[in-house]
């Protein structure tokens, strides 16, 4: 595996045990909790919010395909919601 394969992977790795947001080839997106993630970047979320257009679909488990992948990214909201609402 050459260097930047090896960060990516890292990188990726890194991302089990935390909420995500994916961008899959349809223009859908899922976020949920990273369960796992194998070596091809098959993804296995919880508690999932599947999002295609206006609709939205609650799904208790969604496995991604790595070729349906455009991004991953840490989920910026999940963040904000564990830490509560902003005070002022």
């Amino acid at each position: 595996m050459n260097e930047k394969m090896n960060e990516v992977h890292q990188y990726v790795q890194g991302l089990v045990s935390s909420h995500v947001l994916v961008r899959l080839d349809n223009g859908a997106t899922a976020r949920g909790l990273t369960i796992s993630i194998d070596d091809r970047c098959n993804i296995l979320l919880v508690d999932c919010i599947y999002t295609f257009g206006t609709q939205k679909s609650l799904l208790s488990e969604m496995l991604i395909r790595s070729n349906h992948i455009l991004f991953i990214t840490a989920d910026p909201y999940s963040r904000q919601e564990e830490q509560g609402p902003a005070t002022m």
